[in-house]
């Protein structure tokens, strides 16, 4: 999934989304022709770049994202159904790297202690997912499906830690967001409407 990644703050100034990727799988069960319920597991790259004065730093961050997901679609007896998907989603961070003018750099705290950069973000946080698109069948149980992923966390990005490093106590909150768009194949198991 070719995705456009934000950490929307209005305190982090010249701030520009980056591209970023994701991938992963899913399962769901449909207990009816047009709803179900799904979990789907994702390693998601994201982080935005900021200019400032000439000079270009970006910040990046790695999420493992567990979505918990209600699943909708039109008619599947239709060779191309609307599908879509809602939910919670469960994320944790997995890496993180600074970078000023293309060099990684290490973050040091007021006694020049290396930091890890992963200790810069809060390592968990929840939010919401939302997605939606056509479904094309390629087989008698095989569809491709092109879909328009929407996500938003609802904590602070960064931990304690991150936030004293902005050396202001009213330093705003921080909430990635990311706008991708998602390719997959999804093979059913299972007789029903639009499966032969």
């Amino acid at each position: 999934m070719p995705q456009a990644t934000w950490l929307l703050n209005e305190d982090l100034d010249g701030g520009e989304f980056t591209f970023g990727t994701a991938y992963g799988a899913t399962a769901n069960f449909h207990f009816s022709d047009n709803f179900g319920v799904g979990a789907d597991i994702i390693v998601s790259n994201e982080g935005q770049r900021f200019v400032n004065d000439g000079v270009e730093s970006t910040i990046e961050v790695s999420y493992l994202k567990i979505p918990l997901l209600i699943h909708f679609n039109s008619d599947p007896n239709t060779s191309i159904p609307f599908l879509g998907e809602v939910g919670i989603q469960f994320s944790s961070v997995t890496k993180a790297k600074f970078s000023v003018d293309g060099e990684e750099f290490d973050l040091t705290d007021e006694n020049g202690k290396t930091i890890d950069p992963e200790d810069v973000f809060d390592s968990s946080n929840l939010g919401a997912v939302l997605a939606f698109g056509p479904g094309f069948f390629i087989g008698d149980h095989l569809m491709l499906t092109t879909m328009i992923r929407w996500d938003l966390h609802f904590n602070d990005a960064f931990s304690d830690l991150g936030r004293t490093l902005y050396g202001t106590d009213d330093f705003k909150e921080t909430y990635p967001m990311t706008v991708g768009l998602r390719f997959g194949l999804k093979y059913t198991i299972g007789d029903g409407a639009g499966y032969d």
